[in-house]
C-alpha cells in the first residue's frame, strides 16, 4: 500500500456504522471488527508491524508477552461466540488470516487498493472465512 493509496491516520477500512448494526445481529461480527482492526494497524504503521513480527523482535520476551496477551484476549471473545470444539481452530485461523492479508497487503500482492477497498477486502475475506461451514472433502485427513 505505497503512495497515494496508503496514507497513515486516513480513513477507510472497514465502516464503523455498518459494523455497530451488524454486530447486535452477529456475535462473531466483534471478531471481524478486531481483525479488520488488526489489519487497519498493519496498513498505518507498516514499520512498526514489520518490526513486531519480524524475525530479530518475534523472540523478544516483551513482543512474546504482548503476543499472547492479544492472543488470549482474542481466545476469550472467540470463547464467548464459539462452540467450545471449534475455538482453537478459530483462534489460529483468524489469527494467521489476518497476519496474511496484513502482509499481502502492505507487499502489494493482492494489487494496489485504496484503504477502503483494502478494509471492503478484509471484512468480506473475515466474514466468509467465519461463515464458512464446508463439508471435508474425501482424502482430507482429521
Amino acid at each position: 500500500m505505497r503512495g497515494e493509496h496508503h496514507r497513515p491516520g486516513r480513513s477507510g477500512g472497514c465502516v464503523p456504522q455498518e459494523r455497530s448494526r451488524r454486530q447486535a445481529r452477529n456475535p462473531g461480527t466483534e471478531l471481524i471488527t478486531m481483525a479488520c482492526a488488526a489489519v487497519d494497524y498493519a496498513l498505518d504503521h507498516p514499520g512498526v508491524y514489520r518490526l513486531m513480527f519480524g524475525q530479530p523482535c518475534s523472540t523478544h520476551p516483551d513482543a512474546v508477552a504482548a503476543s499472547d496477551a492479544a492472543i488470549a484476549f482474542v481466545a476469550e471473545r472467540i470463547a464467548a461466540v464459539a462452540r467450545p470444539e471449534r475455538c482453537e481452530a478459530l483462534r489460529i485461523g483468524l489469527w494467521s488470516l489476518v497476519h496474511g492479508l496484513s502482509t499481502l497487503l502492505l507487499d502489494e500482492r493482492l494489487g494496489t487498493r485504496t484503504r477502503a477497498e483494502a478494509g471492503a477486502l478484509v471484512e468480506t475475506v473475515v466474514r466468509t472465512m467465519l461463515d464458512t461451514d464446508l463439508e471435508r472433502p474425501d482424502g482430507c485427513s482429521g
